[in-house]
């Protein structure tokens, strides 16, 4: 590109100064999440770009969609760098082979929003000067213009430049106030600007702290800026116009020439009717497609009396040529028809509205590593746009002007295929929406679209932006993928160094001592417990932490007793439990003999016989569970050692657990054992650790399913977020963590989702459950969202990240990890076939 063809000269800050004496400011304006918005929240978003698009009064601007081709070469080293030593040689390749499976699929498209506004002429300033310093300010400018023309000189006086600045302040509040931009900075611009010569070849190299250089003159007119014009070399390498719409690029990268091939085509027609939601015409482009596409959208705002008065001259002209076809006997063809009853609907809105109309030019970008492939791009972008009533062309000679037309702060090259549109039509095109969902800088989980997903759930308390909590999660129905997929988030933080306990009622990772790889058998452990003598008093809460277990020893001490609060027996268990923890050897089995002691001590004559016979029954069937079935884990004497917690994974299974919902009997034990084993979790998050820690409790329904287990699950939660911990909750319905409308006995189980992470639903039985999942999700239970809950397949999730934003994901395992995936499927059959061969290896 050479000199003349150059339409950038300089840029300072924010702002882009051009050959055609503009200033123009850019912005980058943060993307929103599309999917799943509510119509109401769609609409919200409509009216934001509508308000700005109406309040721009002389104002040119271009908005422009850039995407960037995301490498992971980077994230993946860092990702390995986190391997802790003693899983490195299986972290390794873990990670290398999720790696390879990215590089080999579709590239990772992330797309980025950019305004660029002319700045007009600080006039206001200019109008309250006298008439000679009025002329005198503008004669300025007109003598620099024509400088400028004369020997391709350009300079900026500083002056001038203070009063752009002045109109940039303003600007800049109405961008902020209305989409939340923000200034892009100078490394920015020298990416928008370089990258344009390598589209399809690399991602550009940029100069650490480049802006372009200057010198300081002094003029007649006041101190200046004079570029040197060294912004010509962000524009290295040949671009080539031999091909008939189509430039060619040519760049030397590691070693070799290599080469891309881009066309720039324009919407030619837009069609009038479009209903909104529901009609997002540049949203299209990251729905259907899986390639990169370039957007430049330009708008020249006509104000509204301007307007007004051209279409009614319009209108005018259209009546007369109507009424002269019928003076000669013609008919009125339905076109004449069509753009009649257009102006009049037209000047009806224009004069109840008043809005702007604004003249506006949509092109685009494609590029590809060869000829043929960037044909068949072009026949997909013309294709999904035709199908929806639009007509694009490819212009043959203005490929070189359009290539400057994408240059972000350049003047407008082409304007032959201008539209008239009002705010409303452009607003709905859904420009600066994404499907982007997931943390680009986390672990690879699987696909969204065309999206690859990555999850970051660390991320969670250290983000300012955000500061929620680490826990997640995951429902969803039997059989279709919900136990694989958080297996499968475990082993990828067990990877990164996380310390993981997870409570395993149904005993699915019972194969995983046998099955999995030996640098991991060698970091984990399987507690099973049952009724047998050596696993006594191993969940007794006062072992290990009595203060930390207090209240749970309370609580199922109560339990088991079948005492209320308020009576004088639970209080008599509250007082035996506090004097343990003060004494010697606190344990469960030292409580009771407490309590048999103050019985003991009792007297018919000083209390009411009623008073003594409960004392009585209390201490009789305390003793009796402390020395059978399962309750006995409950119970240590003070002599067991409690269950280890220094390997990197521990899973920890009770041997038939009973059913706390189904099994009146055992119901009582139950939950006795499940508070035990969530106050085994609490002492696991609180210990100290430089590690992060996650405790998982599957089949957590047992647990929600009471005031007890929810306050637990609250807990954990809650605090997780200060002690570098988090709960993963596993579960087989959204409604088992009793939230919002839907709790019947007015507990705070809102709580629990407030202050989850992330959230991943899988397939939904029935309405209720799918309604459920989208009150967990966040998104409104409408007939859609629930039909596609109802109709997910094994694998597939609909997933809130951290920011909120939902989407369809599905977990890609067996592809990449055919051998761990066979591992960590719990569906019975399968299940079954890998206990055979467990038997078979050690028999």
């Amino acid at each position: 590109m050479n000199h003349y063809n150059c339409p950038i000269v300089y840029f300072e800050d924010n702002i882009i100064f051009n050959s055609a004496g503009e200033f123009r400011a850019v912005y980058e304006i943060p993307p929103i999440h599309f999917d799943f918005l509510s119509y109401e929240q769609q609409m919200y978003q409509s009216d934001l770009w509508e308000g700005l698009l109406i309040s721009l009064d002389d104002e040119e601007c271009q908005l422009l969609m850039i995407p960037e081709i995301r490498r992971f070469d980077y994230q993946f080293d860092k990702l390995k760098s986190q391997i802790p030593e003693q899983l490195k040689e299986t972290g390794n390749g873990f990670f290398d082979r999720t790696y390879q499976y990215l590089k080999q699929s579709k590239e990772m498209i992330e797309y980025h929003f950019f305004l660029s506004i002319k700045l007009v002429s600080s006039s206001f300033n200019v109008k309250k000067l006298s008439l000679f310093d009025r002329i005198k300010y503008h004669l300025k400018d007109t003598k620099r213009q024509l400088k400028s023309l004369g020997d391709d000189t350009f300079y900026i006086l500083d002056e001038e430049m203070n009063e752009y600045k002045k109109a940039e302040q303003r600007l800049y509040d109405k961008v902020k106030y209305f989409l939340n931009g923000y200034r892009v900075p100078t490394d920015t611009i020298q990416w928008l600007l370089k990258r344009t010569v390598w589209r399809g070849i690399e991602e550009p190299l940029l100069r650490k702290n480049w802006t372009p250089r200057y010198e300081e003159v002094i003029t007649e007119k006041g101190k200046a800026k004079k570029p040197t014009g060294d912004i010509l070399t962000l524009f290295g390498g040949l671009q080539s116009d031999r091909y008939q719409r189509m430039l060619e690029l040519e760049q030397f990268y590691q070693g070799e020439f290599r080469k891309s091939y881009l066309s720039f085509l324009s919407l030619t027609y837009l069609p009038d009717e479009r209903e909104f939601p529901g009609f997002p015409w540049i949203y299209w482009i990251q729905e259907e497609l899986d390639f990169p596409v370039e957007v430049s959208i330009r708008l020249k705002p006509i104000k509204h009396d301007i307007a007004l008065k051209k279409v009614r001259n319009k209108q005018a002209e259209l009546d007369e040529q109507a009424e002269h076809i019928a003076q000669i006997g013609g008919t009125i063809s339905r076109n004449v028809e069509e753009a009649i009853n257009d102006a009049r609907e037209l000047e009806r809105d224009l004069s109840k509205d008043k809005f702007p109309i604004l003249n506006t030019t949509v092109m685009f970008c494609v590029y590809a590593e060869s000829e043929d492939l960037l044909h068949s791009y072009i026949d997909k972008l013309i294709y999904i746009y035709e199908t929806k009533q639009f007509e694009i062309d490819i212009p043959r000679t203005d490929q070189y002007h359009a290539f400057s037309e994408f240059l972000i702060g350049s003047q407008q090259y082409i304007d032959q295929y201008q539209h008239p549109l009002d705010p409303n039509y452009v607003a709905c095109s859904m420009f600066g929406a994404t499907r982007d969902i997931g943390d680009i800088d986390g672990f690879y989980i699987g696909a969204s679209g065309n999206q690859q997903v990555f999850v970051n759930p660390r991320r969670a308390p250290s983000d300012s932006f955000i500061s929620t909590s680490p826990s997640i999660a995951v429902v969803g129905a039997s059989g279709k993928g919900k136990t694989v997929g958080v297996n499968y988030l475990i082993l990828n933080e067990l990877m990164l160094g996380a310390q993981v306990l997870i409570i395993d009622p149904k005993g699915d990772r019972i194969l995983w001592p046998d099955l999995m790889p030996e640098e991991i058998r060698n970091v984990m452990q399987v507690v099973s417990l049952g009724e047998q003598e050596q696993d006594k008093g191993k969940l007794d809460p006062l072992v290990g932490d009595p203060k930390g277990g207090a209240s749970t020893a309370k609580r199922i001490l109560k339990l088991l007793a079948a005492v209320r609060d308020g009576k004088f027996e639970a209080t008599a268990i509250e007082e035996a439990v506090e004097q343990s923890i003060q004494g010697d050897n606190p344990c469960m089995i030292d409580v009771v003999e407490r309590l048999d002691e103050r019985f003991k001590g009792m007297s018919r004559e000083k209390v009411t016989n009623s008073r003594y016979d409960d004392f009585e029954t209390m201490v009789y069937t305390l003793k009796h569970r402390a020395n059978s079935g399962q309750s006995m884990l409950l119970f240590g004497d003070g002599s067991q050692e409690s269950i280890n917690l220094n390997k990197q994974l521990t899973i920890l299974q009770i041997q038939d657990l009973p059913n706390i919902i189904n099994d009146k009997e055992n119901e009582v034990l139950g939950l006795s054992l499940l508070s035990s084993l969530a106050d085994f979790s609490r002492r696991f998050a609180n210990q100290p650790s430089k590690h992060f820690k996650i405790s998982v409790f599957d089949e957590a329904w047992r647990l929600a399913k009471t005031t007890e287990g929810r306050a637990v699950l609250e807990e954990l939660i809650r605090t997780g977020r200060s002690q570098n911990s988090a709960l993963y909750v596993v579960t087989q319905n959204a409604r088992d963590l009793s939230f919002g409308d839907l709790d019947k006995d007015g507990d705070r189980g809102e709580e629990i989702r407030g202050n989850l992470g992330m959230r991943f639903c899988f397939h939904a039985k029935d309405g209720n459950d799918a309604n459920s999942s989208c009150h967990l999700l966040g998104i409104e239970p409408t007939d859609e969202n629930k039909r596609r809950l109802k109709s997910l397949r094994p694998g597939q999730c609909l997933m809130a990240d951290l920011e909120g934003r939902v989407g369809e994901v599905e977990f890609i395992i067996e592809d990449i990890h055919p051998e761990l995936f066979a591992i960590l499927d719990t569906r019975p059959d399968h299940f079954s076939a890998q206990q055979e061969k467990v038997k078979k290896q050690v028999g």
